[in-house]
C-alpha cells in the first residue's frame, strides 16, 4: 500500500519537514498520518505528485495555502492549484482513495483557496475534520463520508501550579495571521501585566505596533519552536485564547490551543467557540475576565489541578495516531 500525502508550505521534498512545519495542521495532522501509514508499514512517496506515474492507494489532502508567488516554498511559484487538481484527478482515475483534511471553512472565502476546494470536493472519497463544527460546515457543500479526528497534544505536560494571581502574566501562541483576535482583546484589557506572544517572526515595527496598543503591559515577543515553553522558561500563569465566533472561517477550529493550555498547567482564558463547549466550565470565558478577582482564578486553578490528567488523556498522540490508523484501514 502506498500513501500520498499532499501539503503546503514545504521547503524541500523531504516528508520530515512534516513534524517541524510551521503550518500546524502538517505538524499535527498529516505528520500524525504518516505515523499511522508507516505503522502499517505503508510506502510513502517523498512528495513526488506532479508525476503522473507515482499511483498510490490513499492520497491525503492537507490545508491548501494561498499561493505567495515568493517562491519561499518549493511548490510556491503560482502553480500549486493546476499541479494539485491534476495530480487529484489522475488519483481518481487510477482507483486511490481520495481524503481531505478539512481544518479552515476555506470553502467561504473569495479567493484561489475556495477555487481549490470546490474544484477537489467532487473527487474526494471522505472528509476529516478536526470538530463537530467544522463537520457541519462542509456538510452543507459536501454530502459523503466526514469524520472527526481531533488535534493531539505535542507538549511535554506541565503540572498546574498554586498560584495567587495578584500578577498575571499571560502567553499568547500561534501564527500571526491570528494575531488580530490577541489585539482586539489588549486593547481593552486592564488586567494583564506581562505577555509573551509566541508566533513565527515579526518585525520591529510590527512589535512596536502592538507594544503601543497597551502601554500597561509588559511585552516579550519570541519566536516559535516545537517545546517553545520548555525551552525558554516562560512562567506564566494564564493562557489567553481569543477568537472571534463571526469569523466563519475559524469557528469550527479545533481545540488544540485549549487543550494545549490544560497541558501547560496554564488557566485558559478564551473565546467561547463550539470546539471548546465539551470544556466549557474548565476555562474562563475571555469576554467575562475582566470581571474576575484573584480569588474567583484560584478557584479555576483548582478545578484544572483536578480535571487536568482526564481532559488531556483523550489527546495523546498514541490515540490520535490509533485513529488515522483505523481510517486508512477501514477506507480501502
Amino acid at each position: 500500500m502506498k500513501l500520498g500525502i499532499l501539503a503546503s508550505n514545504f521547503k524541500t521534498v523531504n516528508l520530515s519537514e512534516l513534524s517541524l512545519s510551521e503550518l500546524a495542521s502538517n505538524r499535527m495532522r498529516l505528520n500524525l498520518a504518516k505515523e499511522a501509514a508507516l505503522i502499517k508499514k505503508y510506502e510513502i512517496p517523498q512528495l513526488n505528485f506532479y508525476n503522473e506515474i507515482e499511483k498510490v492507494d490513499f492520497l491525503l489532502i492537507g490545508k491548501f495555502v494561498s499561493e505567495s508567488g515568493s517562491k519561499s516554498f518549493y511548490d510556491d511559484d503560482g502553480t500549486r492549484l493546476e499541479k494539485w487538481c491534476k495530480y487529484i484527478e489522475f488519483s481518481k482515475e487510477n482507483n486511490t482513495k481520495i481524503i481531505l483534511d478539512y481544518t479552515d471553512h476555506l470553502l467561504i472565502v473569495q479567493d484561489d483557496r475556495a477555487k481549490f476546494y470546490n474544484r477537489i470536493l467532487p473527487y474526494v472519497d471522505i472528509v476529516v475534520t478536526p470538530s463537530l463544527k467544522m463537520k457541519k460546515n462542509i456538510s452543507s457543500y459536501y454530502f459523503g463520508k466526514v469524520e472527526i479526528i481531533e488535534d493531539p497534544i505535542e507538549i511535554e505536560i506541565n503540572n498546574v501550579k498554586n498560584d495567587s494571581y495578584e500578577q498575571i502574566d499571560a502567553l499568547w501562541f500561534g501564527h500571526n495571521v491570528n494575531l488580530v483576535y490577541l489585539l482586539n482583546f489588549i486593547n481593552k484589557s486592564n488586567k494583564i501585566n506581562k505577555l509573551k506572544i509566541v508566533t513565527n517572526k515579526l518585525n520591529n515595527k510590527d512589535k512596536s505596533v502592538i507594544e503601543k496598543l497597551n502601554k500597561e503591559i509588559e511585552f516579550k515577543f519570541i519566536e516559535w519552536e516545537l517545546d517553545f515553553y520548555k525551552k525558554n522558561n516562560l512562567n506564566c500563569n494564564i493562557c489567553l485564547i481569543p477568537s472571534d465566533i463571526s469569523d466563519e472561517k475559524k469557528n469550527g477550529v479545533s481545540n488544540n490551543r485549549l487543550i494545549t493550555a490544560f497541558a501547560l498547567g496554564l488557566l485558559p482564558v478564551a473565546t467561547v467557540v463550539e470546539s471548546y463547549s465539551e470544556y466549557r466550565n474548565n476555562f474562563i470565558n475571555i469576554d467575562e475576565f475582566q470581571s474576575y478577582n484573584s480569588i474567583g482564578l484560584q478557584k479555576f486553578n483548582e478545578k484544572l489541578k483536578a480535571n487536568q490528567n482526564s481532559i488531556i488523556e483523550k489527546y495523546t498522540k498514541i490515540k490520535i495516531i490509533d485513529k488515522w490508523n483505523k481510517l486508512i484501514e477501514v477506507e480501502k
